[in-house]
């Protein structure tokens, strides 16, 4: 079997999918009266009256736990109109005080132009700050950056580095680019087997071109059959690649008993998922 439908993994631009790193996280308790106050009236469920303390307790008093909340709130809509420019000065003060999350959301709304302009040098600082802090949404933010040189210059080693610290946390994307760039010596050594444990980590959360990535490296190394469960868990994530190769599989008996009908079912997918290849190739497969 010639193994011939992967996603060009190389074109790495045009794979990894935007991430929205802000609001939707739970609201912490404060310790200052007026954004224990607020707490208090958002754990009642009056959010109009929350968000306006906390507003007050941001924007008067400084409260960084507040700030984070009111961003929270603001981006999210809850107890009022939806208000990104809101939100993003508010999650910069949360930042300014030290809480991870609001530099992680402010680093991500500056990084992406939402609640005013696009700034991806300026996200820097505080998508690296909370990338440290722990916050792994943060680090692939700050590896896109550095990947794609939105603020400059390509800088694969750095990009390499912060994907490293997004996975598997952040979900299968970041694990996904780490993969193809320990896979390809891009930012550093090339490291198949840190490659290898990145592309299963991805696969395993649901990343098709990830199960394709590990399935074509099983295949390489000769292990056909965990090779065509890559490909076939690749289909089912709807990646045209997978269920070629799947196919392919099951019409040469490569790894698998040969089964015509399998091999027809997995061309058809194919096809359908934007390979026009199956379509014909599935006519073709003999009993």
């Amino acid at each position: 079997m010639t193994v011939k439908f992967s996603r060009n993994a190389r074109l790495l631009a045009a794979l990894i999918a935007a991430v929205s790193t802000f609001g939707g996280h739970a609201l912490p308790a404060v310790a200052q009266s007026r954004a224990e106050q607020g707490q208090a009236q958002y754990n009642a469920g009056d959010f109009a009256a929350a968000r306006a303390t906390y507003r007050q307790a941001c924007e008067s008093n400084g409260n960084a736990s507040a700030c984070n909340n009111l961003g929270a709130m603001a981006i999210s809509g809850k107890g009022g109109a939806t208000d990104e420019a809101l939100a993003r000065r508010a999650y910069e003060k949360g930042c300014a005080g030290a809480i991870m999350a609001s530099c992680d959301y402010y680093g991500s709304m500056v990084k992406d132009g939402v609640g005013g302009p696009r700034q991806p040098a300026a996200a820097i600082s505080p998508l690296n700050r909370a990338c440290n802090g722990g916050r792994p949404s943060a680090c692939y933010n700050l590896a896109a950056i550095y990947y794609f040189g939105h603020a400059g210059a390509k800088d694969a080693a750095k990009a390499r580095a912060a994907f490293a610290k997004s996975c598997p946390d952040n979900g299968p994307d970041g694990c996904y680019a780490l993969g193809i760039m320990l896979r390809d010596g891009d930012g550093g050594a090339v490291d198949r087997a840190g490659a290898m444990r990145a592309f299963d980590q991805a696969c395993d959360a649901g990343h098709g071109g990830a199960c394709i990535e590990s399935g074509i490296a099983l295949y390489d190394r000769g292990e056909l059959a965990p090779s065509v469960t890559r490909f076939v868990q690749a289909c089912a994530a709807g990646a045209g690649g997978g269920c070629m190769n799947a196919a392919i599989s099951f019409d040469e008996g490569s790894g698998v008993p040969r089964d015509a009908a399998k091999a027809r079912l997995y061309f058809d997918r194919g096809c359908k998922l934007g390979i026009p290849q199956g379509c014909r190739q599935a006519a073709m497969v003999k009993p």
